[in-house]
């Protein structure tokens, strides 16, 4: 494999981890704010 191409590759493995990351955070801060509304609510 040619060093451009395994940079390439390189390049867009990581793109695909970052936005992996980026999803998984807005996820948990959504879901999480969520729950916290219900433990709170339960709880009055």
């Amino acid at each position: 494999m040619s060093d451009r191409k395994k940079m390439k590759k390189e390049f867009m493995e990581k793109g695909l981890v970052l936005c992996l990351a980026g999803a998984l955070a807005v996820g948990m801060t959504a879901c999480g704010s969520a729950i916290r509304k219900r433990i709170s609510h339960r709880q009055e």
